[in-house]
C-alpha cells in the first residue's frame, strides 16, 4: 500500500498542481522553515517553479469536491519526491502538527524538524515520506491470526531505513540550529528551560497530529506499566503483552513502535532530548525579563530539572522497545508458542 501511495504521487507530481487545491494558511510558517534549512528561499505553493525546489502545501480533497484524488497526500504528513524536487503536504496534517505552537505564537519545531527530513530526502534522490509504524492486533480473531498479526514485528524492516536515519540526522542538525533561535524559544523561560521544552513540545506535536488522523486505538495496557530496559523487566513485558492479546476477545489492540522502515517516536525523541539537553547546559539558566514582566524564575528551574528526568524517560523507553521486540521473536514468536497465561 505504501508504494503504491509513493507511485500515485509520482505520477501525480509529474502533472502541474492546480491553484484551487493550494492552501497558503501555513505556507509562510513552512516557508521560513525550509529558509532555515537551505540558507536561501524557496517556493511554496508556486506552479511556475519548475524545476527548482518547491514545497506544495495541498488540501485533502479534490477541488470543489469532497473526495480525494491524485494529489492528495495519504500515509503521512509530507511526501517528497526527488524526481520533480517537490515536497507535498496535506494542509489538515500539517495544521494538526502546529496547533499547540501556533496557539502560543511559536514557530513550530515539529513543522521544522518534518520539513527538514522531506528536504533531506530531495537531497538523497529517494522517495520518502515522514510517517511512524504500529501493528493492528484484532482480538476477536482466532489464535493463529493473531500470531500472523505478531509476527510482522520479526520481519526484517523494509528497504530504506538507513536512508530515513539519515534523514533523521539532518533534521536533527537544523533542530539543533533552531535552538539558539529566539521564534523557537518560550520567551518568558530561562535560554536553559526553553531549550528543554522543545522536546516535550514536539512530542504533544505528535499527539495532536495523531488525533487529527483518527481515533486512537487502545494501546496494551503491559506496555503502560514500566519502561525499565531490565532483562527482567523486558520477558516480564512480553509475557504481559501476549497473555493480554491472546486472552482477549474483542476490539483491536494497537502495538506502537514495531520495527519498520522508519525509526520509531522514542528512537527519535531520544535523539531530539539528548541533542538539545547538551545544547541546554551550556545555555543561561537565569530569566533576565523586563521587570514589567512576571518572574518566571521557579517555573524555569523546575523546568529544566524534568528536562533532564524526561531525557532519562525517553532513553529507558527507546531501550525498552529494542530489546522488546527481539525477545518475543526469539522466546515465543519465532519458536511457535505462548507463554503460561495461567498466573
Amino acid at each position: 500500500m505504501r508504494y503504491a501511495l509513493l507511485l500515485l504521487f509520482a505520477c501525480a507530481a509529474s502533472a502541474q498542481t492546480p491553484a484551487c487545491r493550494f492552501d497558503d494558511s501555513l505556507a509562510a510558517e513552512v516557508r521560513n522553515a525550509a529558509t532555515l534549512v537551505l540558507g536561501e528561499p524557496i517556493a511554496v505553493n508556486a506552479q511556475e517553479a519548475s524545476g527548482t525546489i518547491r514545497i506544495e502545501i495541498v488540501r485533502d480533497a479534490a477541488c470543489g469536491k469532497k473526495t480525494p484524488d491524485q494529489w492528495t497526500v495519504a500515509g503521512g504528513v509530507c511526501l517528497a519526491n526527488p524526481e520533480t524536487r517537490t515536497v507535498r503536504c496535506s494542509a489538515n496534517a500539517l495544521s494538526a502538527l502546529t496547533t499547540l505552537d501556533r496557539r502560543a505564537k511559536r514557530a513550530s519545531p515539529a513543522l521544522l524538524y518534518v520539513i527538514a527530513h522531506e528536504l533531506a530526502h530531495l537531497e538523497q534522490k529517494k522517495a520518502g515520506a515522514f510517517t511512524g509504524s504500529m501493528a493492528m492486533i484484532a482480538l476477536a480473531s482466532s489464535e493463529e491470526a493473531k500470531w500472523r498479526a505478531l509476527r510482522r514485528v520479526c520481519e526484517e524492516p523494509p528497504a530504506g531505513r538507513e536512508l530515513e536515519e539519515a534523514a533523521d540526522q539532518a533534521a536533527l542538525k537544523v533542530l539543533q540550529r533552531a535552538a539558539d533561535r529566539k521564534e523557537y524559544r518560550d520567551p518568558l523561560l530561562s535560554p536553559r528551560a526553553a531549550v528543554y521544552t522543545i522536546t516535550d513540545r514536539l512530542r504533544l506535536a505528535a499527539h495532536e497530529l495523531a488525533q487529527f488522523e483518527g481515533p486512537s486505538m487502545p494501546r496494551p495496557a503491559a506496555l503502560e506499566e514500566t519502561f525499565e530496559p531490565t532483562p527482567e523487566s523486558v520477558a516480564r513485558t512480553a509475557r504481559l503483552l501476549l497473555c493480554e492479546i491472546r486472552n482477549g476477545k474483542k476490539g483491536v489492540l494497537a502495538l506502537p513502535n514495531v520495527p519498520g522502515s522508519h525509526p520509531d517516536e522514542p528512537t527519535r525523541l531520544f535523539a531530539i532530548a539528548t541533542v538539545l539537553r547538551e545544547r541546554a547546559r551550556e545555555l543561561p539558566s537565569k530569566n533576565d525579563l523586563p521587570p514589567e514582566l512576571p518572574d518566571l524564575q521557579p517555573v524555569s528551574d523546575v523546568v529544566s530539572s524534568l528536562g533532564d528526568i524526561t531525557a532519562v524517560m525517553h532513553r529507558q523507553e527507546k531501550e525498552l522497545y529494542e530489546q522488546l521486540w527481539p525477545h518475543l521473536c526469539e522466546t515465543w514468536l519465532n519458536p511457535q508458542r505462548w507463554p503460561d497465561c495461567s498466573e
